[in-house]
C-alpha cells in the first residue's frame, strides 16, 4: 500500500454497498433526492467526495448507527492518504511508519464496516410494542442520556408518555416518535426504520392458528415464523411443540406468512 491512493478501493466498497442494497444508481438518486450524476460522482476514483455526500449515499443504502461511524473513520483514512500523497518530504525521509499505520487502520475499517448495525437489525425484527420500546431505549442509551428527565427536556415529550413507550404499553404517535429519534441524532436510515416498524405494528394480527387454536399475535403481513402471545414460535412446516399434526393443507387465512403450510 506504500505510496498508493486508497480511492479506487474506497469507491469499489461504496459500489458494493449499493449493489447489496438492491438499488440501481437511479433508484438511489430518487431515494435521497440526488441527481443521477451526484451518485455517480460519489463513487469516483479521481476525487474523494466530501463526507456529507458519502453519508447521504450510505444512508440511502440503509447504512446507519455504528457501521456509519465506521465508514466515517474509513473515509478519514482515505482522506489522510490523499493529503499525504500531495505533501513533499525531505529526500531520504523514511515514511514507512506512516504507511504501516494506514494499513492497520484500513484493515480495521474493513472489519468494522462489515459488521451489521445492531439498531437497524433490531428495528427490522420489531413486531411488538415491547420490542419497539427496547429499541427506543437502546437509542436513548447510545445518545448518552441516563435519565428520562433528560429525554423529556430534549424532546418536550412528557415523562409519562416516554415511560409508556419504553415499557411497550402505548403505541407511539408517529410525529412524536420521529421528533424523539431526530433529537437523539438517529441517522436517516434509522429514522425510516422506526417509521417502518411503527407502520408494521398498525397492521392487524396474523389470522393463522394452530390445531390447538393458538392465535399468532404478529402483524398480518409478517414473514417467517408465527408467534403466540406467550412467545412460542413456529413455522408452518407441520411441526409444533415437537408434535406433528396430520398432513392437511390449510387453505384459508394464510395471509402472507412464509414457509410451507400444512
Amino acid at each position: 500500500m506504500s505510496g498508493k491512493s486508497l480511492l479506487p478501493k474506497f469507491a469499489r466498497l461504496l459500489k458494493e454497498v449499493r449493489v447489496d442494497s438492491g438499488l440501481t444508481v437511479r433508484q438511489l438518486a430518487r431515494v435521497q433526492g440526488f441527481a443521477h450524476s451526484h451518485v455517480v460522482r460519489t463513487t469516483s476514483t479521481e476525487h474523494l467526495p466530501r463526507w456529507p455526500r458519502v453519508r447521504g449515499y450510505l444512508d440511502g443504502c440503509g447504512v446507519g448507527g455504528d457501521v456509519l461511524y465506521a465508514w466515517w473513520e474509513l473515509w478519514c483514512t482515505v482522506r489522510s492518504v490523499e493529503q499525504e500523497l500531495r505533501r513533499t518530504h525531505p529526500a531520504g525521509e523514511d515514511r514507512q511508519w506512516y504507511w504501516e499505520m494506514v494499513e492497520r487502520d484500513w484493515q480495521a475499517g474493513l472489519q468494522a464496516i462489515s459488521k451489521p448495525d445492531p439498531l437497524l437489525a433490531a428495528l427490522e425484527s420489531v413486531t411488538t410494542l415491547d420490542e419497539l420500546g427496547a429499541v427506543i431505549s437502546a437509542l436513548v442509551s447510545r445518545a448518552g442520556l441516563d435519565s428520562i428527565r433528560k429525554v423529556e427536556a430534549l424532546t418536550d415529550i412528557p415523562r409519562t408518555t416516554l415511560n409508556h413507550w419504553f415499557n411497550g404499553t402505548r403505541e407511539p404517535d408517529p410525529e412524536r416518535l420521529q421528533l424523539l429519534v431526530t433529537r437523539l441524532e438517529a441517522t436517516d436510515a434509522e429514522r425510516r426504520g422506526f417509521a417502518q416498524a411503527l407502520s408494521r405494528l398498525a397492521y392487524v394480527a396474523c389470522p393463522e392458528r394452530t390445531r390447538q387454536s393458538r392465535p399468532c399475535v404478529l402483524h398480518g403481513s409478517h414473514r417467517g415464523v408465527h408467534r403466540t402471545a406467550n412467545g412460542e414460535e413456529w413455522l408452518e412446516d407441520g411441526v409444533l411443540d415437537g408434535v406433528r399434526g396430520p398432513k392437511q393443507w390449510v387453505t384459508e387465512s394464510l395471509g402472507q406468512s412464509a414457509g410451507p403450510h400444512w
